[in-house]
């Protein structure tokens, strides 16, 4: 573990934790710390002093919470949709596509 001051704010009872302002260059050194240290993320903020909503924040600000994906992993945003068989008869109904969502929503398309 890198020798930093994230662990010097630990919280005694009945005091009050004193906000500490860190660099970026610190966060990165902290969340290096974190990702070694093989604790949930709560766990290590506890035992380090740091509040957890700073902890998160600062994980999002520098993309480190979630690795990117690979491109060949990524699903298509549009996939081609047809019909089984055609309607018979296009009186049917006056609606070349309805989508009903289970919340009610109902998508109509009519083709011109």
């Amino acid at each position: 573990m890198h020798d930093t001051t994230h662990s010097q704010a630990i919280k005694k009872p009945n005091q009050r934790r004193q906000k500490i302002r860190r660099s970026a260059s610190e966060w990165r050194s902290i969340i290096s710390d974190y990702k070694s240290s093989g604790l949930t993320q709560h766990t290590f903020c506890q035992q380090h002093g740091i509040a957890y909503s700073s902890f998160t924040t600062w994980l999002t600000k520098l993309n480190i919470s979630k690795p990117a994906l690979p491109a060949e992993n990524t699903a298509p945003l549009f996939v081609e949709v047809t019909a089984d068989k055609p309607l018979l008869n296009s009186s049917v109904s006056e609606w070349d596509v309805e989508l009903a969502f289970a919340n009610g929503t109902v998508l109509r398309l009519k083709q011109r």
